[in-house]
């Protein structure tokens, strides 16, 4: 989808990198409790103690677990989100959502 919007919608790269830079920061502070585990065992591949926990990462857990699904999967609902947000025009989406959302009027 990266492609499509660099190259097909002839965005240009800063300003794309500006757009998605907010949602990006975003995934990064989201994803670390996912990452990152608590335990009173030392159970973990890496770990630093803190009192009588063990913070660490584990390999369920960790990138090979939940984390890398993921993520994957917000990047590439937030690369779609934004080529139709950069491609269509806004009229034609208001149109859309008009008819599709007009059975539910009672």
């Amino acid at each position: 989808m990266f492609s499509l919007i660099i190259f097909v919608a002839k965005i240009p790269l800063n300003k794309y990198i500006k757009i998605i830079l907010l949602p990006m920061i975003f995934l990064l502070f989201s994803i670390i409790p996912i990452i990152i585990s608590v335990s009173s065992d030392n159970i973990f591949i890496w770990s630093f103690k803190i009192s009588n926990k063990y913070f660490g990462f584990t390999v369920q857990g960790g990138l090979r677990g939940g984390a890398l699904g993921i993520t994957m999967r917000v990047l590439a609902s937030i690369n779609s989100t934004f080529f139709l947000a950069l491609t269509t025009p806004l009229n034609n989406l208001i149109k859309v959502f008009k008819k599709n959302l007009s059975f539910q009027k009672h």
